[in-house]
């Protein structure tokens, strides 16, 4: 008997009443055990942004991925150069944006998140800001998910980057200033996820357009408790696929991938003030629609 899988990653419901509403079909079943099991195989030719594919290429917002090219044969590469430019350089700005710290430099606080992990906040002597929640994570892997949970089922995972620090992740600041005793600045929480970003090979969506993702065209499939994933077949780690399927932290250009912020991110506040002594920090930062209050005070060396 099939069985209604509800998740909330990245809208994945939508999605799916999407492609059934146009003629495609998901699969919904049962594994071994009862184990609810998702799959796109079959699915219309259809992206999950609802336009047929033979007007190009579309995202997926954040769903699940279906075959664009279903009429048999390759479609051309497409010469991606200019697009390729205008987005590594909206990247490479918000890289290039210096911070404003003043007095600042050079020091680092400490202290904590309300309801939250513990933080710390570095100045190099340079001006280089960062934000670090918790001990930092090891260095990320390629085909494994970054900073998510593999305790918790598929479509919580990773979930948790959208809206709050991820303990374990370091979110640079570039264009931080500090006016007066105000500290303001942009949070980008994709920003943690530059390093796994890099290491992943774009993947073209298919049709003629330039549109690149973590994640191309290929069928997959997952169970609601995130043990068994798999692309075109292949077994794959869960925590990967979703990052990778809903289009995650990053952007990619034909030959590259990046993290979102600038380029397609929307910017968080971060709102502080530093007191007389410029040795303690009170503020709050907002990640979608939640803001989360913190307390810092300097590092001793």
């Amino acid at each position: 008997m099939n069985r209604i899988v509800h998740l909330s990653m990245f809208g994945i419901i939508p999605s799916l009443l999407l492609q059934v509403a146009c003629g495609g079909t998901v699969e919904v079943g049962e594994a071994k055990g009862g184990e609810p099991i998702i799959s796109n195989a079959g699915a219309s030719n259809i992206t999950s942004g609802g336009t047929n594919s033979s007007g190009g290429s579309q995202g997926r917002g954040g769903s699940t991925s279906v075959p664009i090219n279903t009429q048999g044969g390759t479609a051309p590469t497409p010469n991606c150069e200019a697009e390729d430019a205008e987005k590594r350089g909206l990247y490479e700005a918000w890289l290039a944006t210096p911070n404003d710290l003043g007095p600042l430099a050079g020091k680092t606080f400490a202290g904590y998140v309300e309801g939250g992990p513990d933080i710390v906040f570095t100045i190099a002597a340079d001006g280089a800001a960062a934000l670090i929640a918790g001990e930092p994570a090891p260095a990320p892997q390629r085909d494994k998910g970054y900073l998510c949970d593999d305790s918790l089922e598929y479509g919580q995972m990773c979930l948790r980057f959208t809206w709050q620090l991820v303990e374990g992740g370091t979110y640079p600041l570039h264009g931080a200033k500090l006016s007066g005793s105000r500290l303001t600045s942009e949070l980008h929480v994709s920003g943690a996820f530059d390093a796994w970003c890099a290491l992943q090979t774009p993947k073209h969506e298919g049709g003629d357009g330039c549109f690149y993702q973590v994640m191309g065209p290929e069928a997959f499939s997952f169970q609601a408790s995130g043990d068994a994933c798999s692309v075109d077949s292949e077994p794959v780690s869960c925590s990967w696929l979703a990052l990778a399927e809903g289009g995650g932290p990053c952007s990619c250009t034909s030959t590259e991938c990046f993290t979102r912020a600038r380029v397609s991110g929307t910017p968080m506040d971060f709102d502080a003030r530093v007191n007389d002594t410029a040795d303690a920090i009170d503020g709050s930062f907002r990640i979608g629609t939640h803001r989360h209050t913190f307390h810092l005070e300097l590092a001793e060396d």
